[in-house]
């Protein structure tokens, strides 16, 4: 496992305040691969190279390219964006949960590393780029995306994160913002499946509308039930039932308030 750079709270916050005032051209030159204030996890690994942190810039700016930067993105270069930076930071950045749980790691990433990448994707209008855009939390540009291909990567599919690359932005935020789903890695895959599968077979009814009845269906059913306790089988049994449920009930309301109007 490797070990990343990380900044204090203090310096990351002086930075992102910084950054988020910056045009484009000043923000590629505080493009950095070290800082004199980062430091490391003691143990757990070895510490990233440059060459590595090198090639990890470039896999994220090459992404960008492609989806517009450093021109303005629209929302579905965005999520394009989102959807491959997850799986390429996921997939090769070798890094524990462990280390991924430390704020400073991802304040390094988007506060020097990748600071000019950030107001691309979220540019803020004139008011400049959110801070919180650079600093740790759920709206970190790169901590969000690692984490959702952490909870939505299925080990046991040819494709990994085809979970990912077939949800929208919407429903994976349907499910990584809510503690119930998230916290569980199984639960999380589980209604992602179904949601696709549900979505096949009811397809007069919104995926959105499928995954915002069901996340509160589960929402009711966590609390009296263990999902980690069950099965894979069984989980997905009872995924499945509360998509169906959330279909049928969708369909009688459309029925009822179809004779209404007649």
């Amino acid at each position: 496992m490797l070990l990343y750079p990380q900044l204090p709270r203090p310096a990351a916050q002086q930075l992102a305040q910084r950054l988020s005032r910056l045009d484009r051209s000043a923000l590629e030159k505080e493009v950095a691969l070290e800082h004199p204030d980062a430091y490391y996890t003691p143990t757990g690994g070895r510490r990233v190279t440059l060459k590595e942190l090198r090639s990890l810039r470039d896999s994220i700016v090459s992404i960008a390219r492609a989806n517009g930067y450093p021109s303005g993105g629209t929302e579905e270069s965005g999520a394009a964006f989102d959807r491959e930076a997850a799986v390429v930071m996921h997939g090769t950045m070798d890094i524990s949960a462990n280390e991924a749980a430390c704020a400073g790691v991802w304040e390094f990433l988007a506060c020097v590393l990748l600071c000019d990448v950030v107001p691309w994707r979220f540019a803020g209008g004139s008011k400049g780029t959110p801070p919180e855009r650079f600093l740790s939390g759920r709206r970190n540009t790169f901590q969000r995306l690692w984490w959702r291909a952490l909870i939505l990567s299925d080990p046991d599919h040819n494709d990994p994160y085809h979970l990912l690359r077939s949800l929208g932005e919407d429903e994976i935020v349907q499910i990584m913002e809510r503690p119930f789903l998230a916290g569980s890695g199984p639960l999380a895959r589980a209604v992602a499946r179904e949601l696709l599968n549900a979505a096949a077979r009811h397809s007069r009814i919104s995926r959105r509308r499928l995954i915002r009845e069901a996340q509160k269906y589960i929402r009711r059913l966590a609390f009296f039930t263990a999902f980690d306790a069950l099965s894979p089988e069984e989980l997905d049994r009872l995924v499945r039932n509360v998509f169906d449920q959330v279909a049928e009930t969708a369909t009688v309301t459309g029925r009822a308030g179809a004779q209404r109007d007649g």
